[in-house]
């Protein structure tokens, strides 16, 4: 995989030469920007499920290139292309030199043990489904009122003023992810600041499969419970009204979804690893996409009592020890460590300046009124306006 990540990197530094806003600037700059996770995983996890690679390889890319926004934009003054460009670079070459392994040769694909072909068109068929809502005709309005205030952020951050994702009174996650693509490709618009948000919608949609399958296989120990469980899981989260209309827009909601399940996935790959290395890198994973998934909104920490109890499922097995009962703590606390270690690395990079800053004050109004202010108050009006306009009551 080394030449083939060499030869995409190539390409998409060759194809940032086309004119600004063109497709195939477009597409060298989402090479780029996808290219490292997927290195890094392929380095780091190279005996894991490709697929299963792949996806996380994406999801961490886009925690890497929201990490890379913030660190440019903490720098003085305006974010230069040529910055983004070669620690873009940087992150794609280093594990690509590191693992010598030099070839394109054919391997063989599945989806799992069993009738993988059969698992392969259905979730193949969910996928193209899923692909049809999201991008077809992905520019066809202006910017709405949020999508707005987040490339206006945007295009301050990108001319060096150092408020510019403090004032907005949530996660930077919508913000840093158009503002890399606009960098990259000199100018933007409706389709292409949306398009980041579509692909993870997507992506998101294979996530929840592999998340499903890797749950149900491991409980009922066979594969078609776990490939059945996924591909249902993937086609009701494909339709979801709300998951479609999320990722046409240049909003968070796709973003922490989809960093949840991935950092849900991970978490139960940790669980069930035997290699003791290999259970470190998913213990990191773990912290880094549920710290992204806070870097998009707060309402990432939804998930953590789900990921709490993966990982302390396994205490009762534990307990049942007497004299080794220490040592096989061992590998649950250097993984619970390990992966809150990673979650504050990368949330507090921008959690912890935000918190100094005078503008914090707004989280808590902002807060209020999302969520209500009182002990007992919520929002079920709300809700119950907004799922009947994004979900068809028929279906």
């Amino acid at each position: 995989m080394s030449t083939l990540f060499l030869i995409l990197l190539l390409l998409g530094d060759a194809l940032l030469l086309a004119p600004d806003g063109s497709p195939l600037r477009v597409a060298g700059a989402l090479i780029l920007l996808l290219l490292p996770g997927l290195a890094w995983t392929d380095r780091l996890l190279p005996t894991t499920d490709r697929f299963t690679r792949w996806i996380i390889g994406a999801g961490l890319s886009y925690t890497l290139a929201m990490v890379l926004g913030l660190i440019l934009h903490y720098l003085p003054g305006p974010i230069p292309l040529w910055a983004e460009l070669a620690v873009l670079n940087a992150l794609s070459l280093i594990p690509v030199l590191v693992t010598g392994r030099w070839s394109l040769q054919t391997q063989h694909w599945s989806l799992g043990a069993g009738r993988w072909s059969l698992a392969a068109i259905s979730l193949a068929l969910v996928v193209i489904l899923a692909a049809l809502f999201r991008f077809i005709n992905l520019g066809y309005s202006e910017f709405q009122g949020d999508e707005a205030l987040a490339l206006i952020a945007a295009a301050e951050a990108l001319e060096g003023h150092q408020d510019a994702l403090f004032l907005r009174g949530k996660g930077p996650g919508e913000v840093l992810l158009p503002m890399a693509l606009w960098r990259l490709t000199g100018t933007i618009n409706e389709a292409v600041a949306r398009l980041p948000f579509a692909i993870a919608g997507l992506l998101m949609v294979l996530t929840i499969y592999f998340l499903g399958r890797n749950l149900f296989s491991s409980v009922g120990k066979e594969e078609r419970l776990g490939q059945k469980a996924g591909l249902i899981a993937a086609g009701l989260l494909a339709l979801n009204g709300f998951m479609v209309g999320f990722s046409r827009i240049v909003q968070y909601q796709v973003l922490v979804v989809w960093m949840s399940g991935l950092a849900l996935l991970c978490a139960w790959l940790w669980r069930n690893s035997k290699d003791p290395r290999t259970r470190h890198y998913w213990a990191g994973l773990t912290g880094t996409f549920l710290g992204a998934g806070l870097l998009a909104h707060y309402d990432a920490i939804l998930v953590i009592p789900a990921i709490a109890f993966v990982f302390l499922s396994d205490l009762p097995q534990i307990s049942r020890g007497t004299s080794r009962q220490t040592k096989n703590l061992r590998p649950l606390i250097s993984g619970i460590l390990f992966a809150t270690g990673c979650l504050l690395l990368v949330a507090g990079l921008f959690y912890l300046p935000y918190a100094l800053d005078p503008q914090a004050t707004r989280t808590g109004d902002y807060l209020g009124d999302r969520i209500g202010d009182g002990l007992l108050k919520n929002n079920l009006e709300g809700f119950l306006h907004f799922n009947v306009f994004y979900n068809s009551s028929y279906y």
